[in-house]
């Protein structure tokens, strides 16, 4: 998605906003999504959940173009996904080591 908005950085909207949206199907995550609510315990299903939020966020923030990647405000967005992200990892690592036991 990144690669996308920045290639449409300058062009017209709708183009960066086509881009970025197929940029996201293409990168399967909708169904890595679906497959990790399914195998997932709730609890995993919430923390999931967050990180697809996120990435949702993203991917609106990079389609608009608002705020642009070089901005602080962009910045925050990227850092509010990499904690879900953070979050998630270390949920399954907790989850792991309680099903090694």
């Amino acid at each position: 998605m990144h690669t996308a908005a920045g290639a449409h950085r300058d062009g017209p909207a709708d183009r960066r906003e086509t881009a970025v949206r197929e940029a996201f199907r293409a990168s399967g995550c909708d169904e890595v999504r679906e497959n990790l609510l399914i195998c997932a315990t709730e609890e995993m299903t919430a923390v999931v959940e967050d990180v697809y939020a996120s990435l949702r966020k993203l991917l609106e923030v990079f389609a608009a173009g608002d705020p642009a990647l070089d901005t602080l405000g962009f910045q925050e967005h990227r850092l509010k996904h990499a904690q879900a992200m953070w979050a998630a990892r270390a949920a399954m690592r907790a989850a792991l080591e309680r099903g090694a036991r």
